[in-house]
């Protein structure tokens, strides 16, 4: 550390807790014995406390650093003493830190200066605090008092390392020894703090040195960043598991277009294992190919799907009946009997880590198994075993494409089109959603609100891709049955689905896929939008869905028998996409080509959308 901490002493250690380094620690020897200058905690506990450290443990909210606090009596001063590992570049635990701050008891809150007070709560939404030179808290406006279980009078007199998550102690009192020793400000420091309500929230925060008299402080502004860090982290997850889907549907692709160019079996599992290495990570896979009387067929990969030499072995009658009871995928927890065809000595040791297995079928008959490795303590999963059972089916066309070729081809040439159109399908819906997520950045509702609404449309999208033929992606979809769905799920998401009356009117007929998910967009909108506010103070109400398909044109009513509009209405502009009637309008004009129209119906309303040529 560039940096000497505030108040603090710093005492470096080996694995074996014999001090390497001190900073502002006097008397303080190297080559002395690190629990001999503890005095936070007894003596063994601190012993203990450093093991735990040294071997990866976890503490208080799964924190790898140890944090204890004393109180002196005698003095009235209590000391603050974190240990947290000291790694190495590579990431591998060298040794322990110990950091120790002695501070006067429970100081009482400073009275800044009117001026700096004034300067303080201008922004009171953040959390505006005080540390003094010592890092102790001297003030902090009553913004804590928002979280559970926070108070301005728990937290002013506490040290700042006894506030912070304790995996940001260490890195926060180094950016604070630097501004103290730069006398310059700080920006966008992150970190964390855990409430007694066991949950964490996030913050970032600006600070600055101020002078207040003689006294040298710390005036820092936190902002609350715990809902922009849960949603960014949302979105991530959701991105990596859209891509890792259509990662696999390419994978589908490729192996169907090997499968479909390729009649030599080897060259085919060559392919497939590369493939299958890219998203499954294991250290030996092997792929067995029955053979007549035993015989077995052996061929190993190594990891990143490079070949070994293939060999042949004969199948005694208990390793027959092994392979004949496998009818499923099977996940080995441990590898301990499966058989002398797996072993490679000096490749790995199937007797330690976990393994996977999924049977190769064909025409209902198993001939052969692919079986993977890994030395890792973690076992497949059902992702890992999805991935090997596509691969499967992969090895069993090529398997039986000599005999089979004509039928397999054109099965293989089917899944080649099934994954272009499933991807096309995914690409799509990938898009329409991102730009819902993008249109509800710029909502006036709140965070909660505008993912809630996201939630819906997504949901809509799906039930228009639930009613998809699995065999035949580029067929087209029943209107009748895709609104049911859509306006059905969403009065229910309403939690009034015992007060509203649906009822499907009209014409049935069929439209595209793409068309209708734009369609089950609005609609479930529209829906939502009706019970929402035209029956807010209506005990019961009748929700009527009609559908009118005519020779150039198809049209959609919504109409309910609630309260009706308001005298002054007005239709939000295509522009406007921050309220729910603007991104309708929006989606009919740009997603279809069509307009959306609302009026009155007797005492309710009617809202219509038009589209020409569907």
């Amino acid at each position: 550390m560039a940096y000497q901490l505030p108040g603090a002493a710093i005492i470096l250690a080996d694995s074996d807790l014999v001090v390497t380094g001190a900073i502002g620690a006097d008397g303080v020897e190297v080559g002395s014995d690190l629990l001999d200058h503890i005095v936070a905690v007894p003596r063994e506990q601190a012993a203990e406390a450093c093991r735990k450290v040294l071997a990866g443990g976890v503490f208080e909210r799964e924190s790898k650093s140890f944090r204890a606090t004393a109180d002196d009596l005698e003095s009235g001063r209590r000391t603050v003493m974190v240990i947290s590992p000291k790694e190495r570049a590579e990431g591998e635990s060298e040794g322990v830190v110990c950091a120790q701050w002695h501070v006067n008891g429970v100081p009482g809150a400073a009275h800044p200066s009117c001026r700096l007070y004034e300067s303080m709560v201008e922004n009171a939404v953040d959390t505006i605090f005080l540390l003094d030179s010592d890092g102790v808290i001297a003030f902090v406006n009553k913004r804590v008092e928002y979280y559970a279980g926070l108070s301005v009078e728990g937290l002013v007199g506490l040290h700042f390392a006894e506030v912070l998550h304790p995996d940001d102690v260490m890195r926060c009192a180094g950016v604070i020894a630097e501004m103290i020793a730069e006398r310059k400000p700080v920006v966008d420091l992150e970190y964390r703090i855990p409430l007694p309500d066991r949950t964490t929230r996030y913050f970032v925060a600006n600070g600055r040195i101020v002078e207040d008299g003689d006294r040298t402080m710390i005036l820092g502004i936190g902002r609350d960043a715990t809902e922009s860090v849960t949603l960014k982290q949302t979105l991530s997850d959701l991105h990596s598991d859209l891509a890792d889907r259509v990662n696999r549907l390419s994978m589908l692709e490729r192996l169907a277009k090997a499968v479909n160019a390729e009649r030599d079996v080897g060259k085919v599992l060559i392919a497939c294992m590369r493939e299958v290495a890219g998203l499954v990570d294991y250290d030996l896979a092997v792929v067995v190919l029955l053979k007549a009387d035993a015989e077995a067929e052996i061929h190993p990969f190594g990891r990143n799907g490079v070949p070994q030499a293939t060999s042949c072995l004969r199948l005694g009658a208990d390793q027959m009946h092994g392979m004949g009871a496998i009818d499923g995928p099977v996940v080995f927890p441990d590898m301990g009997t499966l058989g002398p065809f797996h072993e490679r000595p000096g490749t790995f040791d199937p007797k330690t880590g976990s393994g996977a297995a999924v049977p190769l079928m064909s025409m209902g008959r198993m001939f052969g198994l692919l079986k993977v490795w890994t030395s890792a303590a973690e076992s497949y999963g059902e992702r890992e075993i999805g991935i090997l059972q596509s691969a499967a089916e992969h090895l069993s066309i090529a398997a039986y494409n000599a005999v089979l070729y004509e039928t397999e081809q054109r099965r293989a040439l089917e899944m080649t089109a099934h994954a272009r159109e499933a991807r096309h399908r995914v690409k799509n819906n990938l898009q329409m959603i991102s730009g819902l997520l993008n249109m509800s950045l710029g909502s006036a509702e709140g965070g909660g609100k505008a993912v809630e609404r996201c939630l819906r449309q997504i949901s809509a999208i799906a039930s228009v891709h639930d009613l998809l033929d699995p065999d035949n992606m580029s067929a087209k979809i029943r209107l009748q049955d895709c609104l049911s769905r859509i306006a059905s799920s969403a009065i229910q998401a309403t939690g009034r689905a015992d007060a509203i009356e649906l009822v499907l009117t009209g014409d049935d007929c069929l439209i595209a896929a793409d068309a209708a998910t734009a369609v089950g967009v609005i609609v479930n909108e529209l829906v939502s939008n009706a019970v929402k506010h035209g029956f807010k103070d209506v005990a019961k109400g009748r929700l009527e869905v009609r559908v009118r398909h005519g020779e150039t044109e198809c049209s959609v009513e919504v109409i309910d028998d609630g309260v009706g509009l308001p005298r002054v209405f007005e239709l939000p502009d295509v522009s406007n996409r921050a309220s729910g009637l603007g991104l309708v309008a929006a989606l009919a004009k740009h997603g279809l080509g069509g307009v959306l129209e609302i009026e009155r119906a007797g005492r309710g309303t009617c809202a219509r959308i038009t589209v020409k040529g569907v």
